[in-house]
Parts: C-alpha cells; sequence; structure tokens
C-alpha cells in the first residue's frame, strides 16, 4: 500500500456527500490525515493516534517525552 500523500493546491478537490458547504474538507485529507496506524508507547503501554510524534500520556501525566517507536512504519504495515 502506497503512502498517501498530503494533497497540493492544485489537485483536485473531492467534496464529501451531505456536509455543509460552508467548511467542506476534500476526502483525500481525512484519507491521509487517518490512514495511517496507531503505536503502543513502550513506557506506559498507551495506544496512540499514528500522527502523534510522541506519546501524550507520558508527556503531560509522567513529564517525560517518549517519542513513538523507530520502527514504526507511517505507511501502514503493507508497504513493502
Amino acid at each position: 500500500m502506497p503512502i498517501i500523500l498530503p494533497p497540493d493546491e492544485y489537485e483536485e478537490r473531492v467534496e464529501t456527500v451531505s456536509t455543509p458547504t460552508g467548511n467542506v474538507k476534500p476526502q483525500r485529507w481525512y484519507d491521509w490525515y487517518l490512514g495511517v496506524p496507531n503505536w503502543k508507547c513502550v513506557e506506559c503501554g498507551t495506544t496512540m493516534f499514528g500522527r502523534c510524534k510522541y506519546c501524550v500520556f507520558c508527556k503531560f501525566r509522567l513529564r517525560k517525552t517518549t517519542l513513538r517507536p523507530a520502527d514504526y512504519n507511517e505507511g501502514g504495515p503493507y508497504e513493502g
């Protein structure tokens, strides 16, 4: 599965169905932002959203910065 890159400003916009026209984001933005696997913190065991670079629980509760694992693949498990 290839990595979904963020859309550029020249790409044709695909509008989502049944949403207000005032603040509509293209479906490609959602796919780019949400189409990444989650990861588990090695320090506290919390499951974090894929785009997070560090564990939020460790950062704000334990007062230390725990980065996501080095073997984390943002493209997903099927990328070659």
